[in-house]
């Protein structure tokens, strides 16, 4: 008996913005500069970010950054490729071949919202304490391609012959961004020595 395998790929989008304290992403984002003015960790969402960072990142001065210190937000921008498989076996009864579909979807997922607080050393604004997740976790999707672990149609003749396993993890990122009432969001850069 001969076997044809034809391959099919579906992609499902998701995107999760999300107060989260779990994130299967990466356990935490940290810029490490000379100075250590970024470290945040994913899992909780704790972290410091200094101000030179922020003011450098939106191209602020010392009184833009201080009229909008009140205003500045970060959120953890994190993605996750994960596939599943599952194969659809067709018998051509002519010749007795088998021919295999195999079939995947992708999903991709995002957190945000950290609570933040202003850090100050002797009056002097110094940056901002990331405390945590925050708010309701709020999610979008998009779907394209068949539902996980269907066949093509009758008449085609297909049956579901290896169900789909667990979703496997091909690839995460994680990435901070700020923003200010007068700036979008923005990939948080660490300033240069």
């Amino acid at each position: 008996m001969r076997k044809t395998y034809l391959a099919a790929l579906a992609f499902m989008g998701v995107t999760t913005l999300s107060a989260c304290a779990s994130d299967p992403i990466s356990p935490a984002v940290v810029l490490d500069g000379p100075v250590n003015t970024i470290t945040v960790d994913v899992s909780t969402g704790n972290g410091f970010v200094g101000k030179g960072d922020v003011q450098y990142t939106l191209g602020l001065n010392n009184p833009q950054m201080q009229t909008l210190s009140t205003s500045v937000a970060f959120r953890i921008n994190a993605s996750a490729v994960t596939e599943v498989s599952w194969e659809c076996t067709r018998v051509n009864e002519n010749n007795g071949n088998e021919t295999v579909q195999e079939r995947a979807r992708t999903t991709s997922t995002s957190l945000t919202a950290l609570f933040t607080t202003i850090a100050r050393e002797r009056n002097q604004f110094t940056g901002f304490i990331l405390g945590g997740y925050v708010g309701t976790p709020t999610t979008s999707s998009t779907t394209s391609g068949p539902a996980i672990n269907s066949c093509p149609a009758s008449p085609s003749g297909f049956f579901l012959s290896s169900p789909a396993g667990d979703p496997t993890v091909v690839s995460s990122s994680s990435a901070l961004e700020v923003m200010t009432s007068a700036h979008g969001w923005t990939l948080l850069l660490e300033k240069p020595i």
